[in-house]
């Protein structure tokens, strides 16, 4: 009898884990107070652990879901019942994640990715972090966090004006500046950014972590340089400071462009690109979209391009006819287990958006990785930049991805 208990208990252990990691995902992903979500999420890893420890202690006390004559059966009904609902979880959050991760087609947007891997600290000669805590981490054999990635992909985006054929656009977000990683590592960061030399930069939310990383912004921010501007949009940690318009002052000070609760208009190479944010849930409203300029019916344009804070939102892009939309927030989950890959992803999808490119007509999603986080430990998930570059159509045949260029350079 305790075989099969321990085969149905082990068939609903991914529902167990999907149920309550699921439930701790999307608390990240509302706009609750940041210590409404730690509580929270600290209720659903223990529901977690509970659920261990509860179904090991019935067993070891002679209960049994099989053997209803078996003690402690008054608690039958009850596990039963749980293992039932795990039985359900897991027909729907494992199986998507078992197709997106093994079986899923890749993106047709996605025509080409070459990277190249910098490991900042040895670049800077010391390892740039505040405080003890972090100097610990940061030192770990296995945490990538100052291993920064410099990614470029190439993007078909179907309605494409010609005249912006090959526009580029690094995409970064999430840096977090003010907390346990020093401003070196961000100075360096600002500094490959510009070296890519694009037409836009593009910063998807969560600038700052602490108000000690305002005195940040011209070191960092201020550096940023794009012949077509730099834009940006807030996120859930810019909110939690509770000084957003502080905050946007400071960066547009610092000569960026906020589009967070708007769109604007900037003409490249002769052609109108519409740039738009949304912070929603957690600052509203999102940009009105109702005097967007109209799409001209002789090449689709012009380009429109929307500034996520959290990959959720793209229902609202695709609701508004955005040809690109770019997101973060999810940092791809900062530690990727070996076969399973991502698992604490704060979005109501789990860890379908974590990071990568994907096709949701009329719309191209790109999720960054971010450059930093709260807690700098990373596995398996390096933070990046991306330059993006923009074509007016791919080839349907051509899927060419190329292997990265790992290790360190300068």
């Amino acid at each position: 009898m305790l075989a099969a208990d321990l085969a149905i208990v082990a068939f609903a252990l991914p529902g167990h884990l999907a149920l309550w990691i699921g439930r701790a995902n999307a608390l990240h992903a509302t706009a609750l107070p940041e210590w409404a979500v730690r509580t929270l999420s600290a209720c659903c890893h223990c529901a977690l652990l509970s659920g261990f420890l509860a179904f090991g202690a019935w067993f070891y006390f002679g209960g049994s879901l099989v053997d209803p004559s078996a003690d402690w059966s008054t608690g039958r009904g009850l596990a039963v019942a749980y293992v039932s609902v795990c039985f359900a979880v897991v027909a729907g959050p494992v199986r998507t994640w078992f197709y997106y991760r093994f079986l899923g087609p890749p993106p047709d947007s996605l025509l080409s990715s070459t990277s190249q891997e910098i490991d900042v600290a040895a670049l800077l000669g010391r390892v740039p972090a505040r405080g003890f805590a972090a100097q610990v981490l940061l030192r770990l054999r296995l945490n990538e966090s100052l291993r920064l990635e410099i990614t470029e992909k190439h993007l078909a985006v179907p309605r494409l004006p010609a005249a912006l054929d090959g526009l580029s656009i690094a995409h970064v977000s999430d840096w977090h500046l003010g907390y346990k990683i020093a401003l070196p590592y961000f100075e360096e960061v600002a500094r490959r950014v510009n070296a890519l030399g694009c037409d836009l930069i593009c910063i998807t939310g969560d600038l700052f972590e602490k108000k000690t990383g305002y005195d940040w912004t011209a070191a960092v921010y201020g550096q940023l340089r794009a012949e077509y501007g730099a834009y940006f949009c807030l996120g859930n940690h810019d909110a939690y400071l509770q000084d957003t318009a502080h905050i946007r002052n400071l960066l547009t000070a610092a000569g960026l462009v906020d589009v967070g609760q708007r769109c604007v208009e900037v003409v490249v190479r002769g052609e109108r690109v519409v740039l738009a944010g949304n912070e929603l849930p957690w600052i509203t409203p999102a940009a009105d979209m109702t005097h967007a300029a109209a799409r001209s019916k002789a090449d689709g344009g012009p380009l429109r391009i929307a500034l996520l804070h959290t990959p959720d939102e793209i229902v609202w892009a695709q609701r508004h006819d955005f040809d690109l939309a770019l997101a973060g927030h999810t940092h791809g989950g900062q530690i990727r287990l070996p076969v399973i890959g991502p698992v604490l992803v704060p979005s109501r999808l789990d860890v379908h958006y974590s990071a990568g490119t994907f096709d949701e007509p009329p719309t191209v999603l790109h999720v960054s990785r971010g450059i930093s986080g709260k807690m700098p430990l990373r596995y398996d998930c390096l933070p990046e930049i991306t330059r993006l570059v923009l074509q007016k159509k791919g080839d349907g045949s051509l899927f060419l991805i190329r292997p990265s260029q790992r290790g360190s350079t300068a």
